[in-house]
């Protein structure tokens, strides 16, 4: 059975499909006197238009001309150069974060695992805010220590799908705890794959941080969930949502090999500059027999991408 929606999965994080417009203006690129000033290599190219909010061409037309990584001829950016160019990424696209108005409750929650790098009084003020104006959602303990845990009960064995798979994920911020354990096992015990297999990591992650106990029998169980994740990404061609998704939890949890950030690095920053944003692609999610087709928030992956740049970032400091 398959269902296609335009807006779905809200709760459990995955995809949010909405109208987008997003700036294209970077004020990392210094525009004076029809002047930009390249930040990548500091050259400074004359244009015939000034860049305003109106006419973003030119900047198009910059990031078309960025030096980039060909991963098919094994082709890679000097390091240094690709540093920069992680970092430029970084800041335009944190500028457009902290613009946003509404994110759901996996989007906070993955900026609150970017303010352990990069803590600032906006992004505190922006996680604030959204935690105010989704203080009734289901998983608001995920965001909100002092918030109530959630009450489980029994899973409807007529539930089906994603309607089941959102009554396993509550377990992450449910009581009982016996309740909870129960479920958790239950949904990790099966081979998932895609963002069933990253929710799998996922909900141990969260079950930790909200119970505050580390459950010993789901230790060996995460290192094998983990290292499923790694080699799903070491057989990515291409950059998407999924694969942002996988790259945050391998930085943050895991110990990718450098070979491999580096090729993922390439993927990520190519896809960026030949698109002026995160590429949106059409992603479907199976579970229990139910298909959802959707596609993923820019939010979503932004986050996302923040998350593992920051980290990438930090590990040279």
């Amino acid at each position: 059975m398959q269902i296609k929606v335009s807006i779905f999965l809200s709760t459990l994080f995955l995809f949010t499909h909405f109208s987008l417009t997003t700036s294209l203006i970077d004020s990392s690129i210094v525009v004076a006197n029809n002047i930009i000033v390249t930040p990548l290599t500091n050259k400074q190219i004359r244009i015939d238009t000034p860049l305003t909010i109106n006419s973003y061409s030119h900047e198009k037309q910059y990031f078309n001309k960025l030096p980039r990584c060909d991963v098919n001829k094994n082709n890679q950016l000097p390091r240094i150069q690709l540093h920069k160019l992680i970092s430029q990424i970084y800041t335009r696209e944190m500028q457009s974060l902290l613009r946003q108005k509404k994110l759901n409750i996996g989007e906070v929650w993955v900026i609150k695992q970017l303010m352990k790098f990069d803590f600032t009084d906006s992004l505190q003020q922006l996680v604030d805010q959204q935690i105010k104006r989704l203080y009734d959602n289901d998983f608001i303990k995920l965001v909100h220590s002092k918030a109530p845990y959630y009450e489980l009960s029994p899973i409807d064995n007529d539930d089906l799908g994603l309607k089941r798979f959102s009554s396993y994920m509550l377990a992450a911020v449910g009581i009982p705890l016996e309740k909870a354990l129960s479920l958790i096992d239950e949904f990790t015990a099966v081979n998932g794959k895609g963002y069933v297999l990253t929710h799998q990591y996922l909900i141990l992650v969260w079950y930790e941080q909200v119970h505050q106990e580390v459950y010993d029998g789901f230790n060996q169980r995460k290192q094998r969930i983990l290292q499923r994740i790694y080699e799903e990404q070491q057989q990515a061609i291409a950059f998407s949502d999924l694969f942002a998704e996988r790259f945050a939890i391998l930085l943050h949890y895991g110990s990718p090999k450098q070979s491999d950030i580096y090729q993922w690095l390439c993927l990520m920053t190519t896809a960026y500059i030949v698109n002026d944003q995160w590429p949106l692609y059409s992603h479907t999610i199976r579970y229990d027999g139910v298909s959802v087709s959707g596609t993923p928030g820019v939010n979503h992956t932004n986050v996302l991408a923040l998350l593992s740049m920051r980290i990438f970032l930090s590990s040279l400091d």
